[in-house]
């Protein structure tokens, strides 16, 4: 017993337990349950239960039930604590401190199930108290490098290191559960396409996707774009472990080749793509419509009357309205997708090489935003800049419909095969739009001219990719 008081007037139990991995709180009801007998044989009175379930006192993160006792004690409406043992209250010193302090202060009686009696009115007390928790953080800490140990042998060996359940798999981290694994596949497959994180994180939060966590909170999972992209790029995705900075083939069934997995970590790790995952675009052309004075990408903005415009990235030559451009474009691609032909456009390419492709086309992209900031500190002219983008945007192109084409199928699907092809498009996020008009046209955006009030289709050159 720890005591540093008479009778207790009122008493509160304190129940922790480190992991619940079921989440059905059977340990802190153990607690409660050897608690309450001791309270019983000791004629003091139970008025308060704090739990903290699942909870580590090791980690540093926040025990509300704690934090609860401690107020309680330090208002003076607490006066006696029982907990199952000592290191259920604490495990690391600097806490166990600031509670000796506390009980010090208020003449608080501490008593537990499993130790013997401890008196914090004495030095000797207070000296055996904190003996206990140095030995319950040494004891802490070596479970720590044990288990680190194991987790690096297993994960050397491919084999699963334990841990919550991860999304896609059952508890036993190797099983896959095939609707989870069925959601990753496909929301990987639509962001190699160009769908944004941030569309798609709405989508799951709206069809009521979980977490594997979920049941923790017992809340629908709100899904962010953040979150779902540490889903999609986790290695075991593709049968991998990362060790020290290296990959290991895992022995459990992957969710998506690792190819495909690859060239996914490369898009999202890109810079531009980091930038894009945290909002929808409204805009069709940004990033993709070429400027046709250097063939630099535009990018979309406002006038001076904050009518939406595209604007040439690197240089102030080209300022176009937005909607119009836009329109027209649209009533390109639902003519082309509504044809006889249109499933034709269906057609893929087997056996790429798409890991090559991916790094290729990583490294095109760094080239051209290297072109356009040597340009923009005068480095190199405009004519040298257009005639370098023009040529890195060939590549990349090129590069990139082939990775999707053998990655994911064709980026028409949905549309080129679909009964009504506007309800489709009508019901498709702008971050598709884009993806299908790249795979269908490259879009190129002359100057309209001096004192031009209207709009001029002429000005705007496609170059289709398909037949017409």
């Amino acid at each position: 017993m720890w005591h540093t008081a008479q009778m207790p007037q009122s008493v509160a139990i304190y129940c922790r337990i480190s992991r619940d991995r079921a989440g059905s709180g059977l340990g802190v009801d153990r607690q409660e349950a050897d608690c309450r007998e001791l309270a019983a044989r000791l004629g003091w009175p139970v008025t308060t239960v704090h739990v903290d379930n699942d909870i580590s006192a090791s980690n540093g993160k926040r025990r509300p039930g704690y934090q609860r006792l401690v107020a309680d004690l330090e208002a003076g409406r607490t006066d006696g604590v029982i907990a199952w043992h000592p290191d259920r209250l604490h495990r690391k010193p600097i806490e166990l401190e600031k509670f000796i302090s506390v009980c010090e202060e208020h003449a608080v009686a501490v008593q537990t199930v499993r130790a013997g009696t401890v008196d914090l009115a004495t030095s000797g007390g207070r000296m055996v108290a904190r003996m206990l928790g140095a030995s319950a953080r040494h004891e802490t800490e070596h479970m720590i490098e044990r288990i680190q140990a194991q987790k690096r042998s297993a994960g050397r060996a491919g084999h699963y290191r334990g841990g919550r359940r991860p999304f896609g798999y059952d508890d036993d981290g190797t099983t896959v559960r095939a609707g989870e694994a069925a959601r990753l596949l496909d929301a990987a497959q639509r962001v190699l396409l160009g769908e944004s994180l941030s569309a798609l994180a709405r989508e799951w939060t709206a069809q009521g996707v979980l977490s594997a966590a979920w049941h923790q909170r017992r809340v629908p999972t709100v899904w962010t774009p953040a979150a779902l992209r540490t889903v999609l790029l986790r290695p075991r995705n593709a049968a991998l472990i990362e060790l020290d900075g290296d990959l290991v083939a895992a022995k459990w069934p992957a969710i998506m080749p690792e190819h495909t997995w690859r060239a996914l970590r490369t898009l999202c790790g890109t810079p531009g793509r980091r930038h894009a995952t945290t909002t929808e675009p409204r805009w069709l052309g940004s990033g993709q419509f070429v400027c046709g004075v250097c063939g630099a990408c535009v990018r979309a903005g406002s006038n001076a009357v904050t009518k939406p415009v595209y604007r040439c990235k690197a240089s102030a030559h080209l300022s176009r309205a937005a909607g119009p451009v836009d329109e027209l474009i649209t009533e390109l691609v639902l003519a082309r997708l509504s044809a006889p032909d249109a499933r034709l456009l269906l057609h893929t390419d087997p056996g790429v090489d798409t890991e090559g492709l991916a790094v290729q086309a990583a490294a095109l992209r760094v080239r051209r935003s290297e072109q356009i900031r040597l340009h923009s500190r005068g480095v190199i002219s405009e004519a040298l800049l257009a005639e370098g983008l023009a040529d890195l945007t060939e590549q990349l192109d090129e590069c990139e419909a082939a990775m999707a084409r053998a990655v994911v199928g064709s980026p028409l699907e949905g549309f080129a095969d679909a009964t009504d092809v506007a309800a489709a498009w009508a019901a498709t996020p702008v971050s598709r739009r884009k993806v299908v008009i790249s795979a269908l046209m490259t879009v190129t955006l002359a100057p309209p001219g001096r004192g031009a009030r209207q709009f001029d289709p002429s000005t705007i050159r496609v170059m289709w990719k398909t037949g017409r």
